[in-house]
């Protein structure tokens, strides 16, 4: 790598997730290890920004957290991208890099019926391992504040974040909501691993909703408000599809 590309690579920025204004490197919103290597998208189908380094190398731990809970969930672990990226998971666990895997080592638990349950993951129809649910909100808001960038070019100011795993089912109503009230169409970061859509309040653009799907059968719905602004809204922007996806 030549000083030029390094030099790039470590400008002073103020950092998308923190804020600080420090050297920052580019960081992958949607990480690269979600994706397995035959479907990995190029550069240019990543979101990235400029993140400080403690913020970059804190979310690389969520990023690994999340591609193994994901790629065991019951909902999807038996799609062929699952099965695929089952490969680096297991390569993951047999280096002792997997937290997950170490505690599903140790904390596993039988149950009777392979029902949904947002708060744990399924390794099969009938073993479920505990979430850490701590590290997946800090993930899931750490990728909208990646978006909001991506969107907007700032950082969205102090808020308060909230978020849900939701059923298909609900997934599907609250899509339409969306739609008919003016947010853009789902966006896709590689094909089925992740797609997104949001919708910005009107007399606040920080008031933001969300709804994430990732490998076309785990699905979010997500919320912001500003910390000073606690008070619903009503009315909503239209939002269109971001240039650069």
């Amino acid at each position: 790598m030549s000083r030029k590309s390094n030099k790039k690579k470590n400008e002073l920025r103020n950092c998308v997730y923190c804020g600080e204004y420090t050297k920052c490197t580019d960081e992958h919103v949607i990480a690269r290890c979600l994706y397995p290597d035959e479907i990995k998208p190029t550069k240019d189908g990543f979101v990235i920004v400029k993140a400080c380094l403690k913020c970059n190398g804190s979310k690389s731990k969520e990023d690994s957290y999340m591609r193994d809970r994901f790629a065991v969930d019951a909902a999807v672990y038996d799609k062929p991208i699952c099965r695929s990226l089952m490969k680096t998971v297991l390569r993951s666990h047999l280096g002792n890099r997997s937290d997950l895997c170490r505690t599903a080592l140790v904390k596993h638990r039988f149950t009777d019926d392979a029902l949904f349950m947002p708060t744990a993951s399924y390794l099969g129809p009938y073993v479920s391992i505990p979430l850490n649910i701590k590290r997946e909100r800090s993930y899931l808001r750490s990728i909208v504040q990646g978006l909001y960038w991506e969107m907007t070019r700032q950082r969205i100011p102090e808020f308060t974040f909230d978020y849900s795993r939701i059923k298909p089912v609900d997934y599907g109503y609250l899509l339409m909501y969306f739609i008919e009230h003016n947010a853009m169409r789902p966006v896709a970061i590689g094909e089925g691993v992740f797609d997104w859509t949001v919708m910005f309040g009107l007399e606040d653009p920080s008031v933001t909703c969300w709804l994430f799907r990732f490998y076309e059968g785990i699905y979010y719905y997500a919320s912001t408000q500003h910390n000073r602004r606690m008070r619903k809204h009503s009315s909503w922007t239209k939002v269109e599809s971001p240039p650069a996806l």
